[in-house]
């Protein structure tokens, strides 16, 4: 496994299609494996990897219909909770706040959500079955 990562859907439907047709799965990360990788990882039964092998952190990236961008989505939600919890706000920061699509910010939700439930699963039904 090698990934930058991706999209916490299509790691499912992967994790869905391997678990059907094998009773074991085992990943190898020669060296990095980010984000939705570290999630597909975490749905097998065992992870080898030596001193240069990493599982980077898990941010849910999710595509946005207009422009085709990936986006990290835990850094936007932090970044909007940052700025909305200060007990006063700059005018730039009420600009940017009104600027916000909150359809895209419940999508962001939507994937760090997902991104949670899948792991909790996975842990449990694989990685620490035994």
């Amino acid at each position: 496994m090698r990934t930058a990562g991706g999209a916490a859907e299509t790691t499912e439907r992967m994790v869905g299609v391997l678990r059907r047709h094998y009773e074991i799965v085992n990943f190898i990360v020669p060296d990095l494996t980010m984000s939705a990788g570290t999630i597909f990882c975490m749905s097998g039964d065992n992870i080898y990897m030596d001193c240069t092998g990493s599982l980077g952190p898990i941010d849910p990236q999710v595509q946005i219909p207009d422009t085709g961008d990936w986006v990290p989505t835990l850094g936007y939600i932090n970044k909007v909770h940052e700025i909305a919890a200060k007990p006063r706000l700059s005018l730039g920061n009420v600009v940017l706040l009104r600027s916000i699509d909150l359809a895209k910010l419940a999508l962001f939700e939507q994937a760090r959500d997902l991104s949670i439930e899948l792991l909790t699963d996975w842990l449990v039904e694989y990685k620490f079955k035994d």
